[in-house]
């Protein structure tokens, strides 16, 4: 086994990550770019992903737009033929690196594991914004306010809260939206589709995270754990809401008479008894 150890301010904690193979599902012929091919020369190149090593989030994906815009030219043909694609779907990709890490999505492969709760990932990428979780970390900063995030995608999306800018656009009704992520959820509500469905009892559903929540109902997990009292939560929500016990924060406040409250529930039963214009001014 082969260990990579995650600097966390380099000087302070360490996590290992256990690879058990970095290689990944074997690929045949037809899966290589053609030696022809540019990218059969430029195989260690492209973007890098999310690293965590700066504050301010990188410009990504722009290899992946341009691909996306030659395969839409007709001229593309011959470029497309010679890209790396995936024997399963489809799929083609600009870089053999990342069919690699695509093949693991049909396999199931996940040799990236924290050493912390164990969970595994496809990417190393995707397990250094898990280890954040666990560490508290959150390198990329607001710059309208004073709240930071754990990934530059985050980030980008609430900057786009601050200046307004919408990107995506609903080709059906024209609603847009702050990131992509939404854009797709809200086409399924056009398309009808369902894809994650319940191995117990067949429901299905739109959104991953309501999947997921939903099975936990039968299984009874409770995955999000209280370090002071040990109490267990089936949603990270509930477990902020608890660790407010602990840290008596109490977040949201009457703008009227200035009472500050845990949870939001609590703020908007105290304005429903008492009304704006119930309370006497002080003298």
């Amino acid at each position: 086994k082969q260990q990579t150890h995650l600097k966390r301010n380099q000087e302070t904690d360490s996590f290992m990550v256990t690879r058990k193979d970095d290689r990944g599902p074997e690929l045949n012929k037809n899966q290589l770019p053609s030696p022809n091919c540019p990218e059969a020369e430029n195989q260690l190149g492209g973007h890098q992903e999310d690293s965590g090593s700066g504050l301010q989030p990188e410009k990504r994906h722009q290899d992946t737009r341009t691909h996306r815009d030659n395969l839409q030219n007709p001229k593309s043909k011959r470029h497309k033929k010679c890209l790396p694609t995936c024997e399963v779907c489809g799929k083609s990709f600009t870089q053999l690196r990342y069919l690699t890490a695509h093949l693991r999505t049909h396999t199931g492969g996940k040799p990236f594991k924290c050493s912390t709760c164990g969970k595994g990932f496809i990417k190393l990428y995707n397990l250094t914004k898990h280890v954040r979780i666990h560490t508290g970390e959150k390198p990329y900063p607001c710059e309208f306010c004073d709240k930071s995030f754990r990934t530059s995608s985050q980030w980008d999306s609430h900057t786009r809260t601050h200046t307004g800018e919408k990107p995506f656009s609903c080709l059906t009704c024209g609603k847009r939206f702050y990131r992509q992520y939404d854009l797709t959820i809200h086409v399924r509500t056009h398309t009808g589709e369902r894809p994650f469905s319940c191995q117990i009892c067949g429901e299905r559903f739109i959104r991953k995270t309501t999947f997921k929540i939903h099975v936990r109902a039968h299984t009874g997990e409770k995955p999000y754990a209280c370090k002071v009292c040990g109490s267990s939560f089936k949603l990270s929500y509930d477990l902020a809401r608890h660790m407010r016990i602990h840290t008596g924060e109490k977040p949201f406040s009457c703008v009227t008479c200035g009472k500050s409250f845990r949870v939001r529930g609590s703020l908007n039963e105290h304005l429903r008894r008492n009304p704006i214009g119930s309370f006497k001014t002080p003298l």
